[in-house]
């Protein structure tokens, strides 16, 4: 199962930096949605993770 997140709220700066929070902190896996972009710098501001 693969489930979008919305973080904009949060305060992060980009979708890397919330999954890695995630990650580290939280220990819970995160994907960051640039992943799904050819061109990882693309989605890197995306607000979801």
């Amino acid at each position: 199962m693969y489930e979008m997140m919305i973080i904009s709220f949060i305060g992060f700066d980009n979708n890397v930096v919330s999954c890695k929070y995630l990650i580290d902190k939280v220990s819970i896996a995160a994907i960051s949605s640039s992943i799904f972009h050819t061109n990882l710098e693309d989605g890197k501001n995306h607000k979801n993770c």
